[in-house]
Parts: C-alpha cells; structure tokens; sequence
C-alpha cells in the first residue's frame, strides 16, 4: 500500500487520517497483512499500543 506510511503519520499525529482517507480505512479493517504493517509502523513511530515495551525511540528523549 503506497499511502501507508502518510497515514500512518495522519493517525501518529490524531490528524483525522480516517475521515481524509476512508477507503485506507477500511482497506486495513478487511486486510490483515496490511494492518499487521500499520500496526508495525505506528508502533515504530509512537511505541506499542499496549504499552508493554516502549520500542524504538525516533527522535529527542522528552525527559532531557
């Protein structure tokens, strides 16, 4: 899925990326591969949903 990646940005961010683009919406509600994709993506950016483990940090620590 090309858009990917810039709506995995729109949804780190809480910018409405469902309403922008609701047919990658439901795309990734019907498709397991891709949302697996998403839900790596989202994590690499704002960390695990669960909370479970951080993972990796991009850009400055917050705490400093």
């Amino acid at each position: 899925m090309a858009m990917l990646h810039v709506y995995v940005e729109l949804v780190a961010r809480d910018a409405g990326a469902e309403q922008r683009y609701p047919g990658i919406a439901a795309h990734l509600r019907a498709c397991g591969p891709c949302s697996d994709d998403f839900e790596g993506l989202l994590a690499a950016i704002c960390g695990p949903a669960d909370g479970s483990d951080e993972g990796p940090r991009i850009g400055p620590d917050p705490a400093r």
